[in-house]
């Protein structure tokens, strides 16, 4: 109940200062999920994650913020219109009812899209982005904290709290060869491996590059060190694969900061390395084939039979998919050898058929090539292409994506600062006639 209540008080702050609010929305939305139930009657339910973004986005359209002359065109623009029509066009091919997955459209499209494209306005300044950073990190805290608890006791409090007031509920205690893996405030391991990878990440890029801009150093530092044993705890090559791509954006040999948070990691590795090499072989799983067969998971030959179901399940609706629960309604081998779609392009091509595939192809491209190329991110585009090498590769259940697009969203505004400050140096120099 203390969940739901929060959510209330978000809500109603957002008539009293709609920025502010739309920053804890979105620390709320890391320990809480979007599809948490206000209320459930008979078969009738309402997510409060949905009624919170609804009511952001009448305000937004209200007070008419896509309007300020002051902001640029939003960058995913083209990406999320492909996506959004996909979604609707499916709800008439759909192998289940179009009421069923026209809501299903709807969720997604504000917890996916709305959200995401009211941030790109949330966030225009410093403050913003400082302020959900205070906020994620204390937020981050306690989820690491629950991830240890979590490892040494194989026991969830949390998730089993917050099952009850979800309508498909948390159920991932898997004990396999891998054994037991954490998931913290996530539902799933591989996101939880994801959001703490992300954030130990980000953090140290920002210490190492703008730190004296960050707040709470010492804390944010303590936390960032503290998820990444965690990434290996939930024992999921994605989260570690992510993990290991986006890191390289940390190092920079003409920062001296770079070189004390080295040195903290180093210290940090030595005392954990007994821990460490438990997990050694999670590591190595990912590119050795001996490893990735002794822990489980996916196979190249897996993949090949899951393109193969794919392809096939395409043919029964090429243009626009059979539908987000397809499965519920269709049972044949090529459901059975689909297995759960672990990819994006498998899951687009069967529930959204050939238009899903090329709306995330054009988001793909928005996020390799035509806003790094804009912005000269250099380094950086290592995000987005860790980001797309995992999603290609596999699913990734209860990553907190819209955390990822407020990075890049700073990124932008940084690279934007940047070439402003330029810009009134070069006036100024006309001017002076220097």
């Amino acid at each position: 109940m203390i969940l739901i209540f929060i959510g209330i008080i978000i809500t109603l702050y957002s008539f009293v200062n709609f920025r502010k609010a739309f920053i804890w929305f979105c620390a709320y939305q890391i320990f809480v999920q979007f599809g948490i139930q206000l209320f459930s009657i008979g078969g009738l339910s309402l997510p409060l994650g949905l009624v919170t973004s609804a009511v952001f986005f009448l305000l937004f359209l209200k007070r008419k913020g896509y309007k300020d002359p002051h902001m640029k065109s939003f960058p995913f623009k083209l990406a999320f219109i492909l996506i959004l029509l996909s979604r609707v066009l499916t709800c008439f091919t759909t192998v289940g009812s179009f009421s069923e997955e026209l809501n299903r459209a709807i969720t997604f499209s504000f917890q996916n899209v709305i959200n995401i494209y009211l941030a790109w306005y949330v966030f225009r300044s410093e403050k913003e982005y400082r302020y959900l950073f205070k906020i994620a990190t204390f937020v981050m805290l306690v989820a690491a904290l629950l991830g240890y608890y979590e490892y040494f006791a194989q026991y969830n409090p949390y998730t089993n709290y917050e099952k009850n007031f979800i309508g498909e509920g948390i159920n991932y205690y898997v004990i396999d060869v891998r054994g037991f893996r954490i998931t913290s405030v996530f539902e799933h391991p591989i996101g939880t491996g994801m959001n703490f990878g992300l954030y130990f990440v980000v953090t140290l890029y920002l210490l190492v590059n703008e730190r004296k801009k960050i707040p709470y150093r010492r804390v944010a530092l303590f936390t960032a060190f503290l998820c990444l044993p965690l990434v290996l705890f939930t024992k999921q090559r994605a989260g570690m694969l992510f993990t290991l791509i986006i890191a390289l954006i940390i190092v920079n040999f003409k920062k001296k900061s770079f070189y004390g948070i080295l040195l903290i990691g180093l210290i940090g590795f030595v005392v954990m390395y007994p821990t460490f090499s438990n997990y050694s072989q999670y590591i190595a799983s990912i590119f050795d084939q001996s490893s990735k067969t002794a822990v489980g998971g996916s196979s190249l030959a897996m993949r090949i039979t899951q393109l193969d179901a794919c392809i096939n399940l395409l043919n029964f609706s090429p243009l626009f998919g059979l539908g987000e629960k397809y499965s519920n309604y269709i049972s044949n081998i090529y459901t059975q050898n689909a297995l759960m779609l672990e990819s994006v392009w498998f899951d687009q091509m069967v529930k959204h058929g050939l238009m899903g595939v090329a709306a995330y192809l054009v988001l793909a491209c928005e996020f390799i090539v035509t806003i790094p190329r804009k912005y000269n991110f250099g380094k950086l585009i290592l995000v987005p292409i860790g980001f797309w090498i995992t999603y290609t590769l596999t699913t990734i259940p209860s990553f907190r994506t819209y955390l990822l697009y407020i990075f890049i969203f700073y990124l932008i505004y940084k690279k934007d600062a940047i070439k402003n400050l330029e810009c009134n140096k070069n006036n100024d120099y006309r001017i002076n006639g220097v």
